[in-house]
């Protein structure tokens, strides 16, 4: 391999996992709208993906993908960098900051069952 192809696809690895299943030409250039692909995962396990389209730019710098998987609609929400961020994205809980719960399902919101320097044993 040469060396700009190697490292573009140890990128997309260690960013997506197994890219092997995918064929060249859709690794380099994606999916056009309309086009579908038969992706085999194992031996009798594949996965039929046909994309639709992609929404309009939110605010927040993504657009929402719309494709069908095996036949039934999904959309999936992803960050355009080639998109300018009119409005900031909002802050998400750090796990390495103590204190900071993040909440279970964006936009719910959840009670905490401690209190202020409240010990708890884990074990």
């Amino acid at each position: 391999m040469y060396p700009e192809v190697f490292l573009k696809y140890a990128r997309a690895s260690q960013a997506y996992g197994d890219v092997e299943v995918l064929p060249t030409p859709l690794f380099y250039y994606g999916m056009e709208r309309g086009e579908d692909i038969v992706v085999e995962l194992e031996a009798g396990k594949a996965l039929v993906i046909k994309f639709l389209t992609v929404g309009e730019p939110h605010p927040d710098g993504t657009r929402t993908v719309f494709f069908e998987l095996n036949g039934q609609p999904r959309e999936v929400t992803i960050r355009d960098r080639k998109l300018e961020v009119k409005e900031p994205a909002r802050p998400k809980a750090d796990p390495n900051q103590p204190g900071q719960i993040g909440a279970s399902i964006p936009g719910v919101v959840s009670t905490v069952a401690v209190e202020l320097n409240q010990q708890i044993k884990i074990g």
